[in-house]
């Protein structure tokens, strides 16, 4: 998930922003009815108190946010972090580098290239060590 136009607020808004453009363009506010009722709300009077910054989206309702919109929760979670701890930019650089669901395929790309490389690597070392013993055994057979 790439939205370059969040860096325009301030870090402590972004979740909510994220919230507000994946629900704009709903004049009958049917989605955020059913966001509501989807996290467990009977009415949107909780949302809404989000979407307009009155009070703070908890982390137990990030999964379920993510799940409504169709991303990857653990894309949201530096913008949670940002929410709850906008001063500490160390804590929201540790959540960004966790990978993402999208991320793991081009992982195990590159792991498995990285342990063919080490196989590889090591069978040439076993075969230098094969011919490091067939000429000890040489100079065995000359004394």
């Amino acid at each position: 998930m790439k939205y370059d136009w969040m860096d325009d607020y301030a870090p402590h808004e972004r979740l909510m922003c994220f919230m507000v453009a994946e629900l704009a363009g709903d004049e009958d506010d049917d989605r955020t009815e059913q966001l509501s009722k989807a996290l467990g709300y009977t009415h949107s009077t909780t949302l809404n108190r989000w979407l307009d910054g009155r009070s703070k989206i908890p982390l137990k309702h990030l999964t379920g946010i993510a799940k409504f919109f169709n991303q990857d929760v653990l894309d949201l979670l530096p913008l949670w972090v940002m929410q709850d701890q906008p001063e500490d930019s160390g804590l929201y650089l540790a959540a960004r580098r966790i990978p993402t669901s999208s991320e793991f395929p081009l992982i195990n790309v590159a792991r498995n290239i990285y342990l063919n490389t080490l196989a590889f690597l090591d069978d040439d070392l076993d075969e230098e060590d094969e011919d490091e013993d067939f000429d000890d055994a040489e100079d065995d057979d000359e004394d």
